[in-house]
Protein backbone atom coordinates (compact mmCIF):
# COMPACT_ATOMS: atom_id res chain seq x y z
CA UNK A 1 0.00 0.00 0.00
CA UNK A 2 1.44 3.61 -1.07
CA UNK A 3 0.32 6.28 -0.18
CA UNK A 4 0.87 9.82 -2.88
CA UNK A 5 0.57 13.05 -1.13
CA UNK A 6 0.77 15.99 -3.97
CA UNK A 7 2.13 18.58 -2.06
CA UNK A 8 1.74 20.81 -4.42
CA UNK A 9 -1.92 20.55 -4.40
CA UNK A 10 -2.26 20.21 -1.06
CA UNK A 11 -0.31 23.93 -0.78
CA UNK A 12 -2.81 25.28 -3.70
CA UNK A 13 -5.68 23.28 -1.39
CA UNK A 14 -4.67 25.29 1.91
CA UNK A 15 -4.76 28.68 -0.05
CA UNK A 16 -8.22 28.35 -1.27
CA UNK A 17 -9.01 27.13 2.25
CA UNK A 18 -7.48 30.17 3.60
CA UNK A 19 -9.42 32.54 0.78
CA UNK A 20 -12.95 31.34 1.85
CA UNK A 21 -12.58 31.66 5.81
CA UNK A 22 -12.03 34.85 6.55
CA UNK A 23 -8.06 35.03 5.63
CA UNK A 24 -6.51 32.83 8.10
CA UNK A 25 -4.39 30.14 6.89
CA UNK A 26 -5.56 26.70 8.08
CA UNK A 27 -3.28 24.25 10.12
CA UNK A 28 -1.23 21.47 7.79
CA UNK A 29 -2.36 18.16 7.40
CA UNK A 30 -0.59 15.23 8.59
CA UNK A 31 1.65 13.44 6.96
CA UNK A 32 1.20 9.83 6.58
CA UNK A 33 3.97 7.55 5.69
CA UNK A 34 3.73 4.30 3.06
CA UNK A 35 4.01 1.42 5.02
CA UNK A 36 3.69 -2.52 3.78
CA UNK A 37 0.02 -4.37 3.74
CA UNK A 38 -1.25 -5.49 7.23
CA UNK A 39 -1.62 -8.74 7.92
CA UNK A 40 -4.23 -11.14 6.27
CA UNK A 41 -7.79 -11.26 7.59
CA UNK A 42 -9.34 -14.25 9.32
CA UNK A 43 -11.71 -13.92 6.73
CA UNK A 44 -15.03 -16.24 7.04
CA UNK A 45 -15.90 -18.36 4.18
CA UNK A 46 -17.05 -17.79 0.89
CA UNK A 47 -20.27 -16.55 1.02
CA UNK A 48 -23.09 -18.95 -0.72
CA UNK A 49 -25.84 -16.88 -2.79
CA UNK A 50 -28.69 -15.58 -0.95
CA UNK A 51 -32.32 -16.60 -0.47
CA UNK A 52 -34.64 -14.69 -1.41
CA UNK A 53 -35.94 -12.06 1.55
CA UNK A 54 -39.85 -11.81 2.32
CA UNK A 55 -40.39 -8.16 3.76
CA UNK A 56 -40.92 -8.04 7.39
CA UNK A 57 -44.20 -6.87 8.03
CA UNK A 58 -42.82 -4.70 11.53
CA UNK A 59 -41.93 -1.47 8.42
CA UNK A 60 -44.99 0.72 7.83
CA UNK A 61 -45.07 3.51 5.10
CA UNK A 62 -45.38 6.84 6.85
CA UNK A 63 -46.61 9.67 4.86
CA UNK A 64 -43.96 12.30 3.73
CA UNK A 65 -43.64 16.26 2.87
CA UNK A 66 -44.89 17.00 -0.54
CA UNK A 67 -41.99 17.02 -2.65
CA UNK A 68 -41.49 18.10 -7.08
CA UNK A 69 -40.48 15.54 -9.43
CA UNK A 70 -37.01 13.44 -9.42
CA UNK A 71 -36.50 13.61 -5.77
CA UNK A 72 -35.57 11.54 -2.92
CA UNK A 73 -34.12 11.05 0.66
CA UNK A 74 -30.85 10.15 1.75
CA UNK A 75 -30.45 10.55 5.63
CA UNK A 76 -32.23 10.16 8.53
CA UNK A 77 -31.68 11.21 12.02
CA UNK A 78 -33.75 10.78 15.15
CA UNK A 79 -33.43 12.81 18.74
CA UNK A 80 -36.63 10.86 20.16
CA UNK A 81 -39.91 9.88 19.45
CA UNK A 82 -41.06 13.18 18.37
CA UNK A 83 -38.21 14.68 17.12
CA UNK A 84 -36.66 13.33 13.94
CA UNK A 85 -34.87 14.70 10.71
CA UNK A 86 -34.60 13.82 7.15
CA UNK A 87 -32.69 15.02 4.32
CA UNK A 88 -32.57 15.27 0.35
CA UNK A 89 -33.02 16.65 -2.99
CA UNK A 90 -36.07 17.77 -5.24
CA UNK A 91 -36.48 18.92 -8.91
CA UNK A 92 -32.93 17.12 -9.97
CA UNK A 93 -32.03 15.93 -13.03
CA UNK A 94 -28.91 14.46 -15.27
CA UNK A 95 -27.48 18.29 -15.65
CA UNK A 96 -28.82 19.68 -12.58
CA UNK A 97 -27.93 18.61 -8.28
CA UNK A 98 -31.88 19.78 -8.01
CA UNK A 99 -32.37 21.75 -4.23
CA UNK A 100 -32.10 20.52 -0.94
CA UNK A 101 -35.11 18.95 1.50
CA UNK A 102 -35.36 19.25 4.82
CA UNK A 103 -38.42 17.31 7.04
CA UNK A 104 -38.53 16.99 10.63
CA UNK A 105 -41.04 14.63 12.37
CA UNK A 106 -43.08 16.15 15.62
CA UNK A 107 -44.55 12.72 16.94
CA UNK A 108 -47.60 13.14 14.58
CA UNK A 109 -46.62 14.13 11.05
CA UNK A 110 -43.41 15.03 8.97
CA UNK A 111 -43.54 18.52 7.66
CA UNK A 112 -41.07 20.71 5.50
CA UNK A 113 -38.15 22.71 6.72
CA UNK A 114 -37.41 25.66 4.87
CA UNK A 115 -33.97 25.79 3.47
CA UNK A 116 -31.97 28.52 1.22
CA UNK A 117 -32.94 28.39 -2.18
CA UNK A 118 -29.44 27.18 -3.41
CA UNK A 119 -28.40 24.04 -5.17
CA UNK A 120 -27.07 21.75 -3.31
CA UNK A 121 -27.38 17.84 -3.92
CA UNK A 122 -27.42 16.71 -0.21
CA UNK A 123 -25.47 13.89 -0.05
CA UNK A 124 -26.17 13.58 4.09
CA UNK A 125 -26.87 15.66 7.02
CA UNK A 126 -25.84 16.07 10.79
CA UNK A 127 -27.37 18.11 13.54
CA UNK A 128 -26.21 18.99 17.24
CA UNK A 129 -29.90 20.53 17.54
CA UNK A 130 -32.40 22.04 15.96
CA UNK A 131 -29.94 25.32 15.87
CA UNK A 132 -26.84 23.49 14.67
CA UNK A 133 -28.07 21.52 10.89
CA UNK A 134 -25.44 20.81 8.14
CA UNK A 135 -26.39 19.44 5.02
CA UNK A 136 -23.25 18.14 2.63
CA UNK A 137 -23.52 18.46 -1.39
CA UNK A 138 -22.22 16.60 -3.92
CA UNK A 139 -20.23 19.95 -5.38
CA UNK A 140 -18.35 19.97 -1.74
CA UNK A 141 -20.24 22.23 -0.19
CA UNK A 142 -22.50 22.44 2.90
CA UNK A 143 -25.24 24.90 4.28
CA UNK A 144 -25.16 25.45 7.55
CA UNK A 145 -28.36 26.63 9.99
CA UNK A 146 -27.79 28.54 13.26
CA UNK A 147 -31.41 28.93 14.25
CA UNK A 148 -32.06 32.08 12.42
CA UNK A 149 -30.14 32.00 8.95
CA UNK A 150 -29.02 29.14 6.51
CA UNK A 151 -25.56 29.70 5.22
CA UNK A 152 -23.89 28.15 2.38
CA UNK A 153 -20.26 27.38 2.23
CA UNK A 154 -17.75 26.51 0.41
CA UNK A 155 -13.91 24.93 1.97
CA UNK A 156 -12.62 24.77 -1.00
CA UNK A 157 -13.77 27.93 -2.40
CA UNK A 158 -14.44 28.49 -6.47
CA UNK A 159 -12.67 25.17 -7.62
CA UNK A 160 -14.22 22.26 -8.78
CA UNK A 161 -13.88 18.55 -8.98
CA UNK A 162 -15.22 18.14 -5.28
CA UNK A 163 -17.67 15.51 -3.62
CA UNK A 164 -18.54 16.35 -0.14
CA UNK A 165 -19.87 12.68 0.76
CA UNK A 166 -20.80 12.82 4.24
CA UNK A 167 -20.68 15.52 7.62
CA UNK A 168 -20.79 15.04 10.95
CA UNK A 169 -21.30 17.63 13.97
CA UNK A 170 -20.35 18.07 17.45
CA UNK A 171 -20.16 20.14 20.54
CA UNK A 172 -19.76 23.63 17.85
CA UNK A 173 -17.81 22.12 14.95
CA UNK A 174 -18.52 19.84 12.19
CA UNK A 175 -16.07 17.53 9.71
CA UNK A 176 -16.66 17.58 5.72
CA UNK A 177 -14.99 14.29 4.05
CA UNK A 178 -15.03 13.55 0.37
CA UNK A 179 -12.91 13.33 -2.60
CA UNK A 180 -11.51 15.26 -5.07
CA UNK A 181 -8.60 16.54 -7.58
CA UNK A 182 -6.15 15.86 -4.42
CA UNK A 183 -7.59 12.56 -3.55
CA UNK A 184 -9.53 12.10 -0.07
CA UNK A 185 -9.91 15.14 2.10
CA UNK A 186 -11.66 16.46 4.82
CA UNK A 187 -12.17 19.91 6.38
CA UNK A 188 -13.21 20.89 9.84
CA UNK A 189 -15.47 24.37 10.76
CA UNK A 190 -14.67 25.39 13.83
CA UNK A 191 -16.60 28.47 13.89
CA UNK A 192 -14.70 30.94 12.01
CA UNK A 193 -13.27 29.07 9.04
CA UNK A 194 -12.30 26.11 7.60
CA UNK A 195 -9.05 24.00 8.70
CA UNK A 196 -7.67 21.34 6.23
CA UNK A 197 -7.73 17.96 8.56
CA UNK A 198 -6.33 15.54 5.61
CA UNK A 199 -5.63 15.73 1.65
CA UNK A 200 -3.69 14.34 -0.93
CA UNK A 201 -4.23 10.91 0.22
CA UNK A 202 -5.35 8.76 -3.28
CA UNK A 203 -8.46 7.33 -2.70
CA UNK A 204 -11.97 8.60 -0.96
CA UNK A 205 -12.62 8.78 2.29
CA UNK A 206 -16.95 8.35 2.05
CA UNK A 207 -17.96 8.88 6.04
CA UNK A 208 -16.47 10.19 9.49
CA UNK A 209 -18.26 9.75 13.08
CA UNK A 210 -17.35 12.16 15.96
CA UNK A 211 -17.85 10.77 19.32
CA UNK A 212 -16.10 12.68 22.67
CA UNK A 213 -13.66 14.32 20.40
CA UNK A 214 -12.44 11.14 18.52
CA UNK A 215 -12.14 11.63 14.72
CA UNK A 216 -13.01 8.44 12.73
CA UNK A 217 -13.01 8.51 8.36
CA UNK A 218 -13.26 5.59 6.34
CA UNK A 219 -13.40 4.62 2.76
CA UNK A 220 -11.20 3.10 0.04
CA UNK A 221 -7.78 3.59 -1.20
CA UNK A 222 -6.24 2.15 -4.45
CA UNK A 223 -3.41 -0.52 -3.91
CA UNK A 224 0.05 0.22 -4.50
CA UNK A 225 0.02 -2.07 -7.81
CA UNK A 226 -3.66 -0.30 -9.04
CA UNK A 227 -4.80 -3.49 -9.19
CA UNK A 228 -7.76 -3.22 -6.98
CA UNK A 229 -8.23 -0.78 -3.87
CA UNK A 230 -8.22 -1.55 0.37
CA UNK A 231 -10.02 -0.51 2.84
CA UNK A 232 -9.02 3.52 4.20
CA UNK A 233 -9.56 4.25 8.14
CA UNK A 234 -8.46 7.22 9.76
CA UNK A 235 -8.63 7.81 13.44
CA UNK A 236 -7.85 11.06 15.44
CA UNK A 237 -7.90 11.79 19.49
CA UNK A 238 -7.88 15.03 21.45
CA UNK A 239 -4.34 14.39 22.55
CA UNK A 240 -2.78 12.70 20.04
CA UNK A 241 -2.31 12.59 15.87
CA UNK A 242 -3.32 10.20 13.36
CA UNK A 243 -3.54 6.97 13.43
CA UNK A 244 -4.35 4.86 10.27
CA UNK A 245 -5.19 1.39 9.53
CA UNK A 246 -1.91 -0.59 9.63
CA UNK A 247 -1.58 1.50 12.50
CA UNK A 248 -4.52 -0.32 13.99
CA UNK A 249 -4.17 -3.90 13.72
CA UNK A 250 -6.49 -3.68 10.66
CA UNK A 251 -6.78 -6.84 8.50
CA UNK A 252 -6.05 -6.81 4.97
CA UNK A 253 -8.66 -7.51 2.95
CA UNK A 254 -8.14 -6.93 -0.87
CA UNK A 255 -11.21 -5.42 -3.09
CA UNK A 256 -12.69 -4.17 0.22
CA UNK A 257 -13.86 -0.61 0.75
CA UNK A 258 -16.28 0.93 3.92
CA UNK A 259 -19.09 3.43 3.53
CA UNK A 260 -19.84 4.08 6.94
CA UNK A 261 -18.27 4.60 10.45
CA UNK A 262 -20.79 5.12 13.21
CA UNK A 263 -19.03 5.20 17.00
CA UNK A 264 -21.15 4.38 19.42
CA UNK A 265 -18.27 5.15 22.24
CA UNK A 266 -14.31 5.75 21.34
CA UNK A 267 -13.83 1.87 21.87
CA UNK A 268 -17.03 0.61 20.26
CA UNK A 269 -17.04 1.88 16.07
CA UNK A 270 -18.50 0.05 13.63
CA UNK A 271 -17.91 -0.17 10.15
CA UNK A 272 -19.71 -1.51 7.05
CA UNK A 273 -18.97 -1.79 3.43
CA UNK A 274 -18.34 -4.52 0.51
CA UNK A 275 -15.69 -6.44 -1.01
CA UNK A 276 -15.82 -6.57 -4.92
CA UNK A 277 -18.67 -5.48 -7.29
CA UNK A 278 -17.75 -2.04 -7.93
CA UNK A 279 -16.63 0.44 -10.32
CA UNK A 280 -13.03 1.07 -9.02
CA UNK A 281 -12.72 4.52 -11.18
CA UNK A 282 -13.93 6.48 -8.38
CA UNK A 283 -10.85 5.30 -5.99
CA UNK A 284 -8.51 5.49 -8.66
CA UNK A 285 -5.86 8.73 -8.72
CA UNK A 286 -4.32 9.49 -12.31
CA UNK A 287 -1.59 7.44 -12.00
CA UNK A 288 -3.54 4.22 -11.69
CA UNK A 289 -6.42 5.15 -14.29
CA UNK A 290 -6.97 2.68 -17.54
CA UNK A 291 -4.78 4.21 -20.21
CA UNK A 292 -5.63 2.85 -23.91
CA UNK A 293 -4.24 -0.77 -24.42
CA UNK A 294 -3.59 -1.18 -20.90
CA UNK A 295 -4.35 -4.42 -19.44
CA UNK A 296 -2.83 -5.06 -16.27
CA UNK A 297 -3.72 -2.35 -13.79
CA UNK A 298 -7.13 -3.93 -13.01
CA UNK A 299 -8.14 -7.40 -11.77
CA UNK A 300 -11.87 -8.58 -13.32
CA UNK A 301 -14.19 -6.53 -11.67
CA UNK A 302 -16.20 -9.33 -9.20
CA UNK A 303 -19.97 -9.59 -10.68
CA UNK A 304 -21.34 -9.18 -7.16
CA UNK A 305 -19.88 -7.86 -3.80
CA UNK A 306 -19.63 -9.16 -0.72
CA UNK A 307 -20.95 -7.26 2.42
CA UNK A 308 -18.24 -6.42 4.77
CA UNK A 309 -18.58 -5.19 8.51
CA UNK A 310 -15.77 -4.55 11.11
CA UNK A 311 -15.48 -3.52 14.62
CA UNK A 312 -13.17 -1.33 16.82
CA UNK A 313 -12.55 -2.22 20.50
CA UNK A 314 -10.05 0.28 21.45
CA UNK A 315 -7.32 -2.08 20.80
CA UNK A 316 -7.73 -3.41 16.85
CA UNK A 317 -10.57 -4.03 14.28
CA UNK A 318 -12.01 -7.78 14.14
CA UNK A 319 -13.98 -8.57 10.75
CA UNK A 320 -17.04 -10.12 11.62
CA UNK A 321 -18.63 -13.42 10.52
CA UNK A 322 -21.72 -12.35 8.76
CA UNK A 323 -24.94 -15.08 7.33
CA UNK A 324 -23.77 -16.17 4.12
CA UNK A 325 -25.26 -13.99 1.09
CA UNK A 326 -23.74 -11.77 -1.58
CA UNK A 327 -24.51 -8.11 -1.47
CA UNK A 328 -23.31 -4.75 0.02
CA UNK A 329 -23.55 -2.20 3.10
CA UNK A 330 -24.17 1.62 3.19
CA UNK A 331 -25.63 2.73 6.65
CA UNK A 332 -25.31 2.48 10.35
CA UNK A 333 -27.20 2.84 13.29
CA UNK A 334 -27.49 1.55 16.79
CA UNK A 335 -29.69 1.63 20.13
CA UNK A 336 -26.50 0.16 22.15
CA UNK A 337 -23.29 -1.70 21.94
CA UNK A 338 -25.71 -5.05 21.54
CA UNK A 339 -28.29 -3.62 19.05
CA UNK A 340 -26.44 -2.54 16.11
CA UNK A 341 -28.24 -2.58 12.68
CA UNK A 342 -26.94 -1.91 8.98
CA UNK A 343 -28.90 -1.14 5.76
CA UNK A 344 -27.81 -2.25 2.45
CA UNK A 345 -28.70 -4.39 -1.16
CA UNK A 346 -28.68 -8.04 -1.35
CA UNK A 347 -28.02 -9.62 -5.10
CA UNK A 348 -30.44 -11.90 -5.28
CA UNK A 349 -33.67 -9.43 -3.80
CA UNK A 350 -32.73 -6.38 -6.19
CA UNK A 351 -35.43 -3.65 -5.58
CA UNK A 352 -35.59 -4.61 -1.41
CA UNK A 353 -33.74 -2.39 1.36
CA UNK A 354 -31.78 -5.27 3.29
CA UNK A 355 -31.17 -5.14 6.68
CA UNK A 356 -29.06 -6.56 8.75
CA UNK A 357 -29.12 -6.72 13.17
CA UNK A 358 -26.53 -7.48 15.28
CA UNK A 359 -27.74 -8.46 19.00
CA UNK A 360 -24.43 -8.65 20.85
CA UNK A 361 -24.36 -12.92 19.49
CA UNK A 362 -25.61 -13.40 15.98
CA UNK A 363 -26.91 -11.54 13.28
CA UNK A 364 -30.03 -11.54 10.99
CA UNK A 365 -31.46 -10.11 8.25
CA UNK A 366 -34.85 -8.63 7.05
CA UNK A 367 -36.31 -6.99 4.07
CA UNK A 368 -37.62 -3.44 4.25
CA UNK A 369 -41.36 -3.43 3.17
CA UNK A 370 -41.20 -0.28 0.85
CA UNK A 371 -41.32 -1.82 -2.94
CA UNK A 372 -38.60 -0.95 -5.65
CA UNK A 373 -36.13 0.43 -3.89
CA UNK A 374 -32.33 -1.23 -2.90
CA UNK A 375 -30.95 1.72 -0.83
CA UNK A 376 -32.15 3.15 2.55
CA UNK A 377 -31.16 5.27 5.09
CA UNK A 378 -32.05 4.08 8.73
CA UNK A 379 -32.03 5.56 12.01
CA UNK A 380 -32.48 4.24 16.00
CA UNK A 381 -35.24 6.11 18.02
CA UNK A 382 -33.86 6.72 21.23
CA UNK A 383 -36.34 5.51 23.95
CA UNK A 384 -37.69 2.92 21.84
CA UNK A 385 -37.20 -0.22 19.85
CA UNK A 386 -38.32 1.78 16.62
CA UNK A 387 -36.32 2.61 13.56
CA UNK A 388 -36.67 5.22 10.88
CA UNK A 389 -36.06 4.54 7.05
CA UNK A 390 -36.12 7.05 4.33
CA UNK A 391 -34.77 6.48 0.46
CA UNK A 392 -35.85 6.77 -2.93
CA UNK A 393 -37.72 4.34 -5.53
CA UNK A 394 -36.79 3.89 -9.11
CA UNK A 395 -33.42 5.69 -8.13
CA UNK A 396 -31.41 7.78 -11.41
CA UNK A 397 -34.87 8.12 -13.32
CA UNK A 398 -37.11 10.96 -13.97
CA UNK A 399 -39.64 9.36 -11.75
CA UNK A 400 -37.76 9.58 -8.78
CA UNK A 401 -39.51 9.55 -5.48
CA UNK A 402 -38.64 9.81 -1.45
CA UNK A 403 -40.23 7.10 0.59
CA UNK A 404 -40.79 6.98 4.77
CA UNK A 405 -41.00 3.57 6.66
CA UNK A 406 -41.05 3.06 10.33
CA UNK A 407 -40.40 -0.05 11.79
CA UNK A 408 -42.20 -0.97 14.97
Amino acid sequence: MKIMRDLAAATACLSLLAACSDGKPPIAAPTRSSTAPSKSASAPATPAPSETITPSTRWRNVLGPKLKDTSGLVDVLAKGPKDAWAAGFEAGADDDEGLPVLAHWNGSAWTRVPVKNSYLRVQAFDMTGPDDIWLAGGSGAVSQWNGRVWTERHPFGVAEGYKAYDVAAEKGHAVIVGSGPVGAFAVEWGGKRFELLQSGIDGVFASVALKDGHVWMVGGEPREDCRGISPMVAHSTPDEGWSYAEDMAFPAIPEGRLNSVLAITPTDVWAVGAIGGYDREEYMPARCRRKPGDTHRFDPQKAVSEPLVMHWDGSAWKRMELPPWKGSLNRLTAFGKNDVWASGTDSLNPGKAILLHYDGTSWTREAISAGGTGYAAIAAVPGTSDLWGVGSVGEETDSEQPFIVRRH
